[in-house]
C-alpha cells in the first residue's frame, strides 16, 4: 500500500481509502516509466538554457535602471564592480568569505551606487524587509541575476550532456534552443492562430520543450 495513504494496525481501514492506494500505486507505476522517457536530460538541459536565455534581458535592462541625473556610466560601472566582487570571491576566495560573495557583491555594488547617487531614495519609511529589498540599486540586481542566468545555463549545458551528445543530440538540442529563443516575445502564433494556443506556442521555453 502506499505511503501517502495509509491505516495503523489497530485503526479501522475503509476499503475506499485502500482501493485509492491500490489505484495511486499503479498510476505511479505507469507514470514513471513514461516521465523517464519524455522528461530526458536533453528536454531539462534544454528548458534550463532557454529559462537563462529568456531572463538575460531582463537582467541587461536592469542594468540601465539608474536616475536621470546619474552620469551615463553608473550603471555598467556599478554592475561590473557587482559582478567582479562576486565572481572573484566566489572563484578564489574560502570558507565564510566564498559563502557570503553574494551579499558582499550587493552591498559593494551598492556603496559604488551611492557614489554615483544611483540609487533612489525616500524608501525610508516602508517596512524594513521591503525597505532593503528596494533599495538594492537596479544595476546591482541586474549584476546579480547575470550571474545566476549564466550559472543556469551553464547547468543546462551540463544536463544535456549527462548521458553524452551524440549527432541527434546535437541537433535535437540546437533546433530546440533556436527556435525558443527565436519565437520568445514573437507574436507569430498570436498573429496567426488567437487565442490561448497562439499566446502558448509564442512562448519560447514551452516550443523549445516540446521540441527537445
Amino acid at each position: 500500500m502506499s505511503d501517502a495513504i495509509r491505516c495503523e494496525p489497530d485503526e479501522h481501514c475503509p476499503s475506499g481509502v485502500a482501493a485509492v492506494a491500490g489505484l495511486q500505486g499503479v498510476v505511479l507505476a505507469f507514470w514513471r516509466p513514461f516521465a523517464r522517457r519524455v522528461i530526458t536530460p536533453v528536454v531539462t538541459g534544454t528548458v534550463l538554457m532557454l529559462i537563462a536565455a529568456t531572463v538575460l534581458p531582463v537582467a541587461l535592462d536592469r542594468v540601465e535602471e539608474v536616475p536621470a541625473d546619474a552620469p551615463d556610466a553608473a550603471g555598467p560601472t556599478i554592475a561590473l564592480v557587482t559582478l567582479a566582487v562576486f565572481t572573484l570571491l566566489f572563484m578564489r576566495a574560502s570558507g565564510a568569505w566564498r559563502l557570503w560573495s553574494p551579499l558582499i557583491g550587493i552591498v559593494t555594488g551598492s556603496v559604488v551606487a551611492a557614489l554615483f547617487g544611483a540609487i533612489y531614495a525616500g524608501l525610508a519609511f516602508l517596512p524594513k524587509l521591503t525597505a532593503v529589498l528596494t533599495t538594492i540599486p537596479s544595476p546591482v540586481m541586474g549584476a546579480y541575476i547575470l550571474t545566476a542566468v549564466g550559472l543556469l545555463f551553464v547547468e543546462g549545458v551540463r544536463t544535456v550532456m549527462q548521458d553524452g551528445l551524440d549527432a541527434q543530440k546535437t541537433m535535437v538540442v540546437g533546433v530546440a534552443f533556436s527556435l525558443g529563443v527565436g519565437l520568445d516575445n514573437q507574436t507569430i502564433f498570436a498573429d496567426l492562430l488567437g487565442g490561448t494556443w497562439g499566446v502558448l506556442l509564442d512562448n519560447g521555453v514551452l516550443v523549445g520543450a516540446l521540441v527537445a
